[in-house]
C-alpha cells in the first residue's frame, strides 16, 4: 500500500509540478505556519481550490511531507517539503529553500513545552532532525538545539536559491517570499506570542551570543 501511495505521489508530481520547494528552520520558530502557507498556495495556483473543503485535504497529501535529511529531496514525490537539517550546498540545486529562523530563546522555551507535552521520545526526535544530540537538562545551558550551526550553515546559501526569513518579519515578507517562489502566500493574522515562564538559572551568555548569531543573518 505505501509502495502504491508513493507512486501515486510521484505520477502527481510529474503532471502538475515542476520544482521542488523546502521550508528549513531551526525548529519552533514559524516553519509549520510558513509551510502550511505554502503549501495552500500552491494548490491554490495549480487546482484552483480554497483550504476549507474535502478536496484540499485530500491533495495536501500529495503536495506537503517532511524530510529529515536534504539528501530526501529527489527521493520524496511531493514539491513542497519541510526539514529542519542544514544547508548542504551540493544539494543547492535541487530546490528552492526558504529558511525561517526564530529569537533563540523563544525557540528553547517552545521545545520545553512540546517535551513536557509529547515526552521525551519526541525531545530525542527533534534533535536528530536538528543534527544534534543532548539532554534535556542542558536546553538553557548549552547550544544542544544547534542554533548557531544551523544560522551559519543556510547564511551560506546564495540568494538565488536560498531566501532567508526572520519569523519576526514573516508578514512583512509576504510579497518577498510569492516573488521567490512565483505563486501567491497568504498568511494568517499574526497572533500575539504566548507568555512564557522562563527558568531561573539559563546561560544568560549563550543566548546572548546566539542572537548576536542571528543578527548577523538578519543585518547581512
Amino acid at each position: 500500500m505505501r509502495f502504491i501511495k508513493k507512486a501515486i505521489k510521484k505520477i502527481v508530481f510529474l503532471l502538475f509540478f515542476k520544482q521542488k520547494i523546502v521550508v528549513a528552520s531551526t525548529g519552533r520558530s514559524g516553519s509549520t505556519l510558513l509551510f502550511n502557507a505554502i503549501v495552500s498556495g500552491l494548490i491554490r495556483k495549480k487546482f484552483n481550490v480554497g483550504d476549507d473543503g474535502k478536496l484540499y485535504f485530500l491533495l495536501k497529501k500529495f503536495v506537503g511531507d517532511f524530510v529529515v535529511r536534504l539528501s530526501d529531496i529527489n527521493s520524496s514525490p511531493v514539491p513542497v517539503l519541510k526539514t529542519h537539517d542544514l544547508l548542504d550546498r551540493k544539494y543547492e540545486n535541487d530546490a528552492k529553500f526558504i529558511f525561517i529562523y526564530g529569537e533563540p530563546l523563544e525557540s528553547a522555551l517552545s521545545v520545553k513545552i512540546m517535551t513536557e507535552k509529547r515526552g521525551s521520545r519526541w525531545f530525542n526526535d527533534h534533535l536528530h532532525h536538528l543534527n544534534s544530540s543532548g539532554e534535556i537538562k542542558d536546553l538553557f545551558q548549552k547550544d544542544i538545539l544547534n542554533y548557531e550551526n544551523q544560522i551559519k550553515s543556510w547564511a551560506k546559501g546564495s540568494p538565488e536559491h536560498v531566501l532567508t526569513v526572520n519569523y519576526d518579519d514573516l508578514w512583512k515578507c509576504q510579497k518577498k517570499i510569492s516573488s521567490f517562489l512565483g505563486f501567491d502566500v497568504e498568511f494568517p493574522e499574526k497572533l500575539p506570542r504566548v507568555s512564557k515562564d522562563i527558568p531561573k538559572n539559563i546561560n544568560n551568555e549563550l543566548f546572548e551570543h546566539l542572537r548576536h548569531v542571528m543578527s548577523e543573518l538578519s543585518n547581512r
